[in-house]
């Protein structure tokens, strides 16, 4: 009798076993054709996103090593982007009013076709809104903005660093 219930805990054992290696097998191959998916779309995904996903392989234990290093080299390009001063066109440090200023004077020297006017009077008038709506200022908004994605791809660096 003793040798029975041996046998048959073994065997529920070796049951639990093989349920456990079949699940593992089909959420490895979902999480494959996901990150199919994902990688391809890293350049689009906010850093949530970003941070999501990552998060959910983790926690599921399995490892693409492409989407992972896309979404590695994204977030690191977008820290490195937000870490840089605003110096492209009119030097470093300058505000956002101050750029679009600077473009004004630009389109009032002719040195434009109205292009570059159609588009500063767009987004003049979409900030506006935005400015009204909130009650922020341009700077505060843009800043909010750039501190939250920095918050985001801040976690996603670190659930990166706990997978390598």
């Amino acid at each position: 009798a003793k040798e029975a219930k041996e046998a048959k805990e073994v065997k529920e054992v070796d049951g639990r076993e093989a349920l456990l290696d079949d699940i593992g097998k089909i959420l490895g191959e979902i999480a494959d054709r996901l990150a199919v998916e994902a990688k391809d779309m890293v350049t689009s995904l906010s850093a949530s996103d970003m941070r999501v996903i990552l998060q959910s392989y983790l926690f599921l234990g399995v490892r693409n090593e492409e989407m992972f290093g896309r979404i590695k080299e994204e977030v690191s390009r977008r820290l490195s982007v937000l870490s840089e001063p605003n110096k492209e066109v009119w030097g470093e440090g300058m505000s956002f009013n101050s750029i679009v200023g600077n473009l004004r004077k630009s389109v009032e020297s002719g040195e434009d076709d109205g292009r570059i006017a159609e588009a500063i009077k767009e987004a003049g008038v979409r900030l506006e809104r935005l400015r009204s709506g909130t009650g922020c200022n341009v700077e505060s908004i843009f800043n909010d903005v750039e501190d939250e994605a920095s918050f985001e791809l801040g976690r996603c660096k670190e659930v990166i660093e706990r997978w390598e």
